[in-house]
């Protein structure tokens, strides 16, 4: 199974937050990235992923990377709170699956991008394009999720929610 991801995310764990954040704010402002914030949203749980934007910029998110199978996994600093007996900052470890395509249908998704001349110039200049989206339509797949019950996340936390506030 390969992961449909667009790989143009930071695909290597990264150490820098700052570089990590840099990243992401640019990420946000691609067609996928939006995509996938909308899908966040969807959960209905916007307040949650404005905690979630507040902890990426602040620093809080330590380390993200995907694997070879689609699932993203990063380490997030949680909040001391004495009150729920919290003294020092724990660690979480998030995981997001992402829908995977089978490996036996890839050849008939790469055939249709290869009909697109446009679509191979812009993929061999490390963009994604946001037409490219139809070639997976066109042979029965999606490229990204639609909803966010599409994804399976975890958290370490002892937050119930879904999405918590480390995982947004």
């Amino acid at each position: 199974q390969t992961c449909a991801l667009p790989i143009c995310f930071p695909v290597t764990i990264m150490k820098d937050s700052f570089d990590l954040m840099a990243r992401s704010q640019a990420v946000s402002k691609t067609w996928w990235g939006k995509r996938f914030i909308e899908i966040v949203e969807d959960s209905g749980q916007r307040e949650r992923l404005n905690r979630g934007k507040a902890y990426l910029s602040n620093g809080r998110v330590q380390k993200i990377s995907v694997d070879s199978t689609g699932v993203v996994h990063a380490q997030v600093k949680g909040s001391v709170d004495p009150y729920l007996g919290v003294t020092k900052e724990p660690i979480y470890r998030v995981s997001i699956e992402l829908p995977v395509i089978g490996s036996d249908d890839w050849p008939r998704i790469i055939e249709t991008i290869a009909r697109r001349a446009n679509l191979l110039a812009q993929l061999l200049m490390k963009e994604l394009p946001g037409q490219i989206e139809s070639c997976f339509e066109e042979a029965s797949h999606q490229l990204l999720p639609s909803h966010y019950k599409e994804l399976h996340a975890s958290c370490s936390c002892p937050d119930w929610g879904d999405p918590c506030k480390h995982i947004a």
